[in-house]
């Protein structure tokens, strides 16, 4: 396994493991419980899509975004989330779930209302036809504080 980790990709490092691993389970579940689904959760350093990996249609994924919302306001970070998003919409040719941790910085070192509306607007409405209907996977925690 070692020859295909990407050392030093903080989204990657793992992805090409990690996807084929998916890729080789989906194949097997589908063969044995057609029917079933693999849910696939791209996490820290496997978030990006492998390359080259063909996954089966049994398999869905929700992508794990680990940076918080106020970094997108970054354009290189919002450039690499696109990237992954975009890479996962090309590997399974059709659209994708998402989970967004809200729970990390600056939010989560004040007790002051924290707004980015604008950020979450914007990157909501520039991959609304890369998510499927679970948009719903921006986790809250403290409201008062995220809106």
């Amino acid at each position: 396994c070692m020859e295909k980790v990407r050392t030093g990709d903080f989204l990657g490092e793992y992805s090409q493991v990690v996807g084929e691993f998916v890729a080789r389970l989906a194949r097997e579940v589908k063969r044995r419980w057609p029917g079933k689904t693999v849910v696939h959760l791209p996490y820290q350093n496997y978030t990006k899509p492998p390359v080259g990996v063909v996954f089966p249609d049994n398999v869905v994924v929700h992508v794990c975004h680990t940076r918080p919302l106020p970094l997108y306001k970054e354009p290189r970070i919002y450039a690499e989330e696109r990237a992954v998003i975009d890479g996962w919409r090309k590997a399974l040719r059709r659209p994708i779930g998402h989970y967004h941790y809200v729970n990390t910085w600056p939010d989560d070192n004040t007790a002051a209302p924290f707004q980015y509306r604008r950020v979450m607007k914007t990157f909501f409405a520039d991959h609304r036809d890369s998510f499927g209907t679970n948009n719903d996977g921006v986790l809250v925690f403290d409201w008062a504080r995220h809106t």
